[in-house]
């Protein structure tokens, strides 16, 4: 097993997306019971919200999902479903790299360009 916890999931997404990356928290779904069911927030290019968690122990599996809106998420993009992700590093950096060129297909092309050189300016 790779990531063993929810602070780890969030270093992994961190070190692959960079600057690219602002993280928005952290979610348990139930805290008392399993500390690390739940999942890590970003906000990727400043443009894309996602989630990377886990479903609960043992915690062999991430999953990641785009949260379109407050009540509708996918897992889905591209075809690719990345409900379940097998949580070894080959894995889970696949599954990074799709995400990052989802939200790359996404995106204008001059925007990608200000990545590129630094990250925008607020």
């Amino acid at each position: 097993m790779h990531v063993q916890s929810l602070s780890a999931l969030k270093q992994s997404v961190g070190s692959h997306f960079q600057a690219k990356a602002r993280y928005r928290g952290t979610v348990r779904h139930n805290p008392e019971r399993d500390r690390e069911d739940g999942f890590v927030r970003f906000l990727l290019f400043d443009s894309f919200a996602f989630g990377f968690g886990f479903s609960g122990a043992p915690y062999t599996s991430v999953s990641c999902f785009y949260e379109a809106s407050e009540g509708l998420t996918t897992t889905v993009l591209l075809g690719i479903d990345l409900a379940f992700v097998e949580n070894d590093e080959e894995s889970i950096s696949r599954a990074l790299r799709h995400v990052e060129h989802y939200c790359r297909l996404r995106l204008p092309d001059k925007y990608l360009a200000a990545w590129e050189v630094g990250e925008p300016s607020n």
